[in-house]
């Protein structure tokens, strides 16, 4: 044992520490600290075996179900070990994978990096699968290099019933290397799109709260590439100049001086493209750029794995002050994010989640409805009838304009006045419209106003008839330049959601229509020289 301390104590040391930090920062109750804010109901969804959302992550609630069976911590403190366990996992992945191409310093190097991530740290220290997923993704890339390819294909079907971001890992693992390329391999990974039967399973097995509309495969399936093709590549022009800085801000507060060494790669480094894993973190960073939801930088989180183990791997090819620089900076990140993400302590010290279930719910009688302004609060009313035993009508501003949905709030004695059929670009106006006939046409309707944004905390309010109080304006017109800078620990918290990000608006004039063209222009081009030269 003495021997195996002596001989190991600096992975020890490294190791420890970084377990300690992801432990001791993690939330130890609800918090909406988060962009997307659904710790709550994934934890409610992994206790009940509910659906969670369209998609549900079916694997992460399964865990989670049995996460919740620990004898002791709070319900939300249990579900995010997961996060935790799985985060340490990413980081001794990362570890073995440095080791496999450099000696021991730059792997620990690599792995202070990234457990010292203000991204990582992020999504470490609450309910979240992103540390899950890119955990099954680094299994795929770690297979592949040892050529253990139906490893790879199970590592890969795994995070793919976690998340669908696993795409991000597969793509270029399948490009890359001829041997998983095999159907008789692939067919490894139908067992793992059959969790995703979960949900029809669950949604008639358990009988769960109306919260998701009808979650049917086909329903799931037409979802899915609806919200796909919302989300992918719509990102408008003018947003992109704020977008592509934002993004280096984020890089910057996870990877340090690394990410300047990873611009260094690129730049002296012939053949740069020809890396599988260059792609494995430019895939992720170059889905952010060009998204529409600035919510998704959460999806960056793998490339933080990836643009680790690149660094590291390059570091020892450049001058030995790179190496101390790095090592510096990233020291003092893990110190700094450490306490910056230390949830109940110095982010989000009052929980404003836990308090909202609290102190806040209770406020409204059994049998009203509270229509709260955003989408996290209306889950958690789903949570706080179920838990105790109550009877709060929940109404969704974000829903109302859909039919099926206003079907719903008939079956529950919701009156609203029909306003028309409107046109795409007039959906907030309906929304918007519906929203203050509820409010007009029934007595008993409780409403939310924003108490600190910057951590999501809100109080209940009735409306008394102010329709004000439920509608929504935009916050910038469509069709600005926007270059703007945010603070990246805001948009990492959230902390600008509430004030900036209340609208999304899809613009035909985006970035995937210029990359398209783009890349289709510089296809050509190259073609034409290829030919030019052939005839020299």
């Amino acid at each position: 044992m003495m021997r195996f301390i002596k001989k190991h104590w600096p992975e020890l040391v490294v190791f420890g520490v970084i377990l300690a930090i992801f432990l001791i920062c993690q939330s130890p109750n609800m918090t909406w600290v988060d962009t997307n804010s659904d710790g709550v109901h994934l934890t409610f969804a992994a206790r009940y075996l509910y659906p969670a959302h369209k998609g549900s992550a079916p694997l992460y609630l399964l865990l989670g179900h049995l996460f919740l069976y620990l004898p002791f911590g709070s319900e939300f403190w249990r579900m995010g070990l997961i996060s935790v366990f799985a985060s340490f996992a990413d980081a001794v992945l990362v570890y073995i994978i440095i080791r496999k191409q450099t000696n021991r310093w730059y792997a620990l190097l690599g792995t202070v990096i990234f457990a010292g991530s203000a991204l990582v740290l992020s999504q470490t220290v609450i309910v979240k699968y992103y540390s899950l997923v890119t955990m099954f993704g680094l299994l795929g890339y770690y297979f592949v290099l040892k050529s253990k390819w139906k490893s790879s294909i199970a590592a890969l079907g795994a995070g793919a019933a976690v998340h669908p971001i696993i795409i991000f890992a597969a793509l270029p693992i399948f490009i890359f290397n001829k041997g998983i390329r095999n159907l008789k391999r692939l067919l490894l990974l139908i067992p793992f799109a059959m969790f995703y039967l979960y949900v029809p399973i669950v949604a008639r097995l358990n009988n769960p709260p109306n919260m998701w509309g009808n979650l049917t495969p086909k329903s799931q399936i037409t979802d899915f590439i609806s919200t796909a093709s919302m989300l992918s590549g719509t990102l408008a022009i003018y947003d992109f100049p704020k977008r592509l800085f934002d993004t280096i801000g984020l890089l910057g507060v996870s990877l340090g001086v690394a990410f300047l060494v990873i611009i260094i790669y690129v730049v002296k480094t012939k053949g740069w493209w020809k890396n599988q894993l260059f792609w494995l973190f430019a895939v992720p960073v170059g889905y952010f750029l060009t998204d529409l939801s600035p919510q998704t930088y959460v999806y960056v989180f793998p490339a933080i794995a990836f643009g680790s183990i690149l660094a590291a791997t390059y570091l020892p090819k450049l001058k030995i002050q790179w190496a101390i620089a790095t090592a510096v900076v990233a020291i003092g990140l893990l110190g700094y994010n450490a306490n910056y993400f230390d949830i109940g302590r110095t982010l989000d010290k009052n929980l404003s989640a836990t308090e909202f279930y609290t102190q806040e719910l209770p406020k409204i009688p059994d049998g009203q409805m509270l229509m709260p302004r955003f989408g996290w609060e209306w889950a958690m009313i789903y949570v706080y009838d179920k838990n105790e035993h109550r009877n709060i009508i929940p109404v969704s501003v974000d829903t109302v304009v859909s039919p099926m949905y206003r079907q719903t709030l008939t079956q529950e004695g919701v009156k609203y006045a029909d306003v028309g059929v409107a046109a795409q670009n007039e959906i907030l106006q309906k929304q918007n419209a519906l929203a203050a006939s509820i409010v007009q046409l029934n007595d008993n309707v409780w409403t939310t106003v924003p108490t600190t944004p910057e951590t999501y905390g809100a109080k209940v309010v009735p409306t008394n008839g102010d329709t004000s109080l439920v509608v929504k304006v935009p916050t910038n017109p469509p069709g600005e330049w926007h270059w703007k800078l945010s603070n990246p620990y805001d948009m990492i918290t959230g902390a600008i959601e509430v004030k900036e990000w209340n609208f999304i608006t899809m613009s035909n004039q985006n970035m995937f229509n210029v990359l398209l063209i783009g890349s289709g222009g510089l296809l050509l081009i190259l073609w034409i020289a290829s030919s030019v030269r052939k005839k020299k």
